[in-house]
């Protein structure tokens, strides 16, 4: 007797059968294409009075005291300077508790260009509020955070949402915990340790500026210190490449290769970078070696998709990175315990 999933089945419908695959891997390719850092450069240098219909702030009774706690907590851990487009947006955001539709996967999402929220979920209310207070309306209506909107291209996205959750579990942890048990599922678990291991390499106090002045071109100009600009937009796109494949329900066999090529490039980007960075310190084997297995712990997560397929990152490939930058003394086997410090 054959023992053939019927998800086995499916997965080969639609994805890996000879018809459906070309099509797809073109969608791949052109998903994997990177953008002009130009067009980046454009959006971050311009500057000017956008006209704006702000009316009256609406906001339901029940999220008065979570939006009082969010300004308050921001005052007291954030300088003010980081927190203009909270102030000024707070002032007339339109705030939605909506019922979610059984067949969508959206829990809540900021609108920049009427700054307007739409929750289906009421925990989620700090991570849009983050959103909120990245969004400069004076700019334009392009850039959010780190994401920017180019064209019919959207660049950033992943590093945008990862760093969001991060900063929500940094600032307000009990909340983050809260979704994480409503959910079940901690929500954008991989993109928040890319964009931790990013942190890691720039530092939180500039890395959190580029994030509220929503500039990610000074963030890219920031890598630079260690990488080509070509590498880096390659890492952002790459990235926001995993996040629109980690949750669709089908990845076929062709697809998953490209996928595990792909988080291979972002592993090893993240790596190369803090190597370069702890080389420049000067530190001895020994802390080095402490620092890259706490890097390691939080960033080299195997990823898993909805389909139930999951890819990972060879530990001798990682090893050879890390000799390549910081020298072969770094011994990967010494086991250390981890406080979660995100």
């Amino acid at each position: 007797m054959i023992n053939i999933k019927i998800e086995e089945i499916i997965a080969y419908i639609l994805c890996d059968n000879h018809i459906l695959k070309k099509y797809k891997l073109q969608k791949i390719k052109k998903y994997l294409q990177l953008v002009d850092i130009n067009e980046i450069k454009t959006i971050s240098e311009r500057k000017f009075e956008i006209e704006k219909i702000r009316d009256k702030q609406s906001i339901p009774n029940k999220l008065r005291n979570d939006i009082d706690i969010f300004v308050n907590t921001m005052e007291s851990k954030i300088s003010k300077e980081k927190l203009q487009n909270l102030f000024s947006n707070i002032k007339w955001v339109k705030i939605v508790l909506a019922k979610k539709l059984f067949y969508s996967q959206d829990l809540g999402y900021y609108n920049p260009v009427k700054n307007k929220i739409k929750l289906f979920k009421k925990s989620l209310i700090y991570h849009e509020l983050l959103h909120l207070s990245t969004n400069d309306i004076e700019i334009n209506d392009s850039s959010n955070g780190f994401l920017y909107e180019l064209d019919d291209t959207i660049i950033g996205e992943a590093i945008n949402e990862g760093y969001t959750e991060l900063l929500v579990g940094r600032y307000f942890k009990e909340k983050q915990e809260l979704v994480k048990k409503e959910l079940k599922e901690e929500i954008y678990f991989y993109e928040k340790r890319f964009a931790y291991g990013l942190e890691r390499i720039v530092g939180q106090e500039k890395m959190e500026k580029f994030y509220f002045d929503a500039d990610l071109f000074s963030l890219i100009n920031e890598l630079k210190k260690y990488y080509s600009t070509e590498e880096v937009i390659n890492f952002l796109v790459k990235i926001d490449f995993i996040l629109r494949y980690r949750n669709r329900a089908f990845v076929g066999n062709e697809e998953l290769k490209i996928i595990t090529s792909t988080l291979e490039y972002v592993i090893y980007f993240l790596i190369k970078g803090y190597c370069l960075k702890l080389f420049n310190e000067n530190n001895s084997v020994e802390k080095n070696t402490e620092l890259i297995i706490n890097y390691l712990e939080y960033i080299n997560e195997p990823i898993e998709f909805r389909a139930g397929r999951i890819t990972s990152i060879d530990i001798n490939k990682i090893k050879e990175v890390i000799k390549n930058y910081l020298g072969d003394n770094i011994n990967l086997d010494i086991s250390k315990s981890n406080e979660n410090v995100l």
